[in-house]
């Protein structure tokens, strides 16, 4: 059955797909913020396939006000699954990701308008230099930034090494910072399976950078994503 689910699943995402690459011409003339709610709208049949055919759930707690204001969130990174969700869920916002991501066939296409801040990882500085100036940028400009400090995917249940550039740009424009903990392995894993279950964003409040060094800064949102991973248990 999980088998079934699955395929039918990708089938939807991948006919999604294909409805934005024939309108990707038109939206390269549409203002961004515009052109993210239309391109972000396919990511609401994603949560509705994921939730009626695949019978996953998905859930945010904690800290509610998150669309009042712009913010740098800073999320753990398990799976697919809450690159999606977490764009359509804080739009306006630009997204720190690898340039990799804007490769991959009509996705990239899609990604590319949505205008991240992309990491090229074989120029470690001049990569750290861009994400801090676009991302200053992008804050003034009135957008969120969504940023995984752990810069690649983890196993369940575990919270990697963090970096620190995204955070220093949440510093240097005096930007509160939201962190957040899920738990998206349980039902998109590596296999790309779905398997049914639910899936728990925890949001905690909002961090001042206002009198913190960033290492202090890191530290702190590490320490907290350990010590309450616990809070995107179903129990």
């Amino acid at each position: 059955m999980v088998y079934l689910r699955s395929g039918i699943f990708y089938f939807f995402l991948i006919i999604g797909l294909g409805l934005i690459f024939i309108g990707i011409p038109f939206l390269y003339f549409t203002p961004l913020i515009k052109r993210q709610k239309i391109i972000l709208s396919w990511v609401w049949l994603v949560r509705f396939t994921l939730k009626y055919i695949c019978n996953v759930e998905i859930e945010f707690k904690g800290f509610k006000d998150y669309l009042n204001g712009k913010f740098l969130f800073v999320s753990n990174h398990q799976s697919t699954l809450e690159t999606l969700v977490l764009h359509h869920e804080f739009q306006p916002m630009s997204a720190i990701t690898k340039k990799e991501n804007l490769s991959v066939p009509v996705f990239g296409l899609g990604f590319r308008l949505l205008e991240p801040i992309y990491i090229e990882r074989d120029m470690k500085l001049s990569s750290t230099k861009k994400i801090i100036r676009e991302g200053i940028k992008k804050i003034e400009a009135g957008l969120s930034v969504l940023y995984f400090p752990e810069g690649t995917r983890m196993p369940l249940g575990e919270i990697g090494r963090f970096s620190r550039t995204g955070i220093e740009v949440a510093a240097k424009t005096d930007t509160s910072i939201i962190p957040i903990v899920h738990n998206s392995a349980e039902c998109w894993p590596p296999s790309y399976l779905i398997q049914p279950g639910k899936v728990i964003f925890y949001l905690g409040d909002p961090v001042e950078t206002s009198g913190k060094n960033i290492r202090q800064l890191t530290t702190e949102l590490q320490s907290w994503m350990i010590e309450n991973y616990h809070l995107t248990s179903k129990s």
